[in-house]
């Protein structure tokens, strides 16, 4: 296991406004890998690729256990018959910023005072989304497809060796500037509704179709994982 420094971050970060939100102070400390050959120095930037989310996300699916409750009605007078669920996002507010700890942690190139350089190698950064609970897999896909996350809940960003970066200003106190990747994350509660959908009959004649609330689905504490960029100013020439 990496053991973590925490560092001040000595620039302010803008972070692009999501909704429906809950109101959360952005940090003023960002962990760094102590295995970092640069890290005792001062974090001097952080960029956040934040995929956004996506309140219109559906997922349609049988609940095995109604469909199998069917079969005990179907000779009923008055009767449901079950067809369908559907798996919305209800709410999605972030609860708090950059939560993290970091990981994947991946140093991309180191630039002298007043020089210049390309990332050294192309590397790419992943991470997973994080729950706490257990939860069907129509509920985790949904929470997946409303946080702009691939199918198998992850994220990741790939840096080439064609992306330039400067280092710190002539004039500098510092000599040398580290850039890095990693993952960090953010802290959402998620509510999803899940309906369901039955035909509803009386004896053998169809009367009319409804849809109802099946259950809520309370996904708190989510950890949604982001790509991230930040620079380290250090005094190693």
């Amino acid at each position: 296991m990496k053991k973590m420094v925490t560092f001040a971050l000595a620039t302010s970060v803008i972070f692009a406004s999501l909704a429906p939100t809950v109101a959360a102070e952005p940090p003023t400390t960002i962990e760094v890998s102590a295995e970092a050959p640069a890290s005792l120095g001062e974090v001097s930037s952080y960029k956040k690729f934040d995929s956004g989310i996506n309140l219109n996300a559906r997922i349609t699916a049988i609940d095995r256990e109604k469909l199998a409750q069917n079969k005990y009605t179907a000779n009923a007078g008055d009767r449901r018959v079950y067809i369908k669920s559907d798996y919305v996002a209800g709410s999605v507010k972030i609860a708090a910023y950059n939560v993290g700890p970091m990981t994947d942690q991946q140093h991309l190139v180191s630039i002298a005072k007043g020089k210049e350089a390309y990332v050294e190698k192309n590397t790419t950064v992943s991470g997973s989304l994080k729950l706490s609970g257990s939860y069907n897999q129509n509920v985790l896909g949904l929470v997946k497809a409303s946080l702009n996350l691939e199918a198998s809940g992850t994220v990741s960003k790939t840096w080439t060796t064609s992306q330039k970066y400067f280092g710190p200003k002539e004039d500098s106190i510092y000599n040398s500037r580290s850039i890095y990747g990693a993952i960090d994350y953010d802290l959402y509660n998620i509510t999803v509704v899940q309906y369901d959908t039955y035909d509803e009959y009386l004896g053998n004649q169809f009367q009319q179709r409804i849809t109802t609330v099946g259950k809520y689905h309370y996904v708190n504490n989510t950890k949604k994982p982001f790509p991230t960029e930040y620079s380290i100013e250090s005094f190693k020439k």
